[in-house]
């Protein structure tokens, strides 16, 4: 004859058992589903690894690929608990149904299937508590809910996620013809010959150049006037030398010179014009001999950063411009804005 102990032990081992297969079946759910992610949209699946949910339109697609399955784990586990509950069980369900959630549920979960069974289901078996007369909705509750009644929620939260996602986004989407305008001349911003050659040098702005984060720019080429002074006093005889620099210059001060700072304009001197200037930087030195080719990169990007960032200021700005506005890209394959062959020196 197996004792009520045992009993008790083997609905505990077996209770814990069934838990771990649910949970198991979750983890599987949601690493498919973001491998789905992945494969459509890498970059998307990149930057919420990074650094989670970066706007509205992920969000969504967090809720419906992934924390969807999860989130009813966390519902269903309040619901149980809560009509427990109503019978007396002493037990507060926000803390079970938040403990559900990742990380926290390898733990809790399985910990309230075993109690749920061992513990509370018994007392109200053996009267130990008042058991009171339960409503159809509680008993329902205790020992099954309908899958319709299942689907209808998950359908709830969806809608409730989209419709809140959706006015988070109503201000993006407001400025969303200025901001594609933005990026639109961030891309269309270029060095030229002019600029290279010094056709029209700015005057030397002296103490001006440090009284503004953006500093002074009195020939409207978009480069800070004291860092092209600077660039042709190190390189006046040589405009091969002078061109990837002034262009690496020109990406730096149109970061500081956003006028409209958000994901997308940050992201987009990056991705564009931040990536041809590195390349364009290439064109100084020999990859046959990779040292002196890191060594000379080190030099030149040490040279036109030590120019552009000269202040705590200008250093802390770019730092926060960069914080929480740069999503993933992928970089561009263009490299000088003018070609070195047709410079003459």
């Amino acid at each position: 004859m197996i004792s009520s102990t045992q009993k008790l032990v083997l609905a505990g081992i077996r209770q814990f058992l069934v838990s771990i297969a649910i949970l198991f079946g979750v983890l599987i759910f949601m690493a498919v589903s973001f491998q789905m992610l992945l494969s459509g949209s890498p970059e998307m699946a990149f930057v919420m690894m990074l650094q989670g949910p970066y706007s509205a339109t992920s969000w969504l697609v967090l809720l419906a690929l992934i924390a969807w399955c999860p989130a009813l784990l966390a519902l269903w586990v309040f619901r149980d608990a809560r009509a427990f509950q109503r019978q007396g069980i002493r037990t507060i369900p926000v803390l079970w149904a938040l403990g559900a959630f990742l990380p926290t549920t390898i733990i809790v979960f399985p910990a309230y299937y075993v109690i749920r069974e061992v513990v509370w289901m018994r007392r109200i078996r053996e009267g130990i508590i008042y058991d009171g007369t339960r409503s159809p909705w509680v008993r329902k509750m205790i020992y099954g809910v309908p899958l319709r009644e299942i689907v209808f929620s998950a359908a709830a939260i969806v809608f409730a996620a989209y419709v809140i996602a959706m006015a988070a986004d109503i201000p993006g989407r407001l400025s969303r013809p200025a901001t594609d305008a933005a990026v639109a001349k961030i891309h269309a911003t270029k060095l030229t010959m002019d600029d290279v050659m010094g056709t029209h040098l700015p005057p030397d702005p002296g103490a001006a150049a440090n009284a503004a984060i953006q500093g002074i720019d009195a020939n409207h080429n978009g480069i800070r006037d004291d860092v092209e002074l600077a660039i042709f006093k190190a390189y006046p005889n040589s405009a091969r030398i002078r061109m990837p620099l002034l262009q690496y210059a020109l990406v730096l001060q149109t970061q500081m010179t956003l006028p409209i700072v958000n994901i997308e304009t940050v992201t987009a001197t990056v991705e564009d014009n931040e990536s041809r200037s590195n390349i364009c930087l290439w064109t100084l030195s020999s990859r046959s001999d990779m040292t002196k080719f890191i060594a000379d990169m080190n030099k030149y990007d040490n040279f036109v950063t030590g120019l552009q960032l000269n202040t705590a200021e200008r250093k802390q700005y770019l730092h926060n411009l960069f914080e929480g506005n740069l999503e993933s890209y992928s970089a561009s394959n263009d490299g000088c804005d003018i070609d070195p062959a047709t410079l003459p020196n």
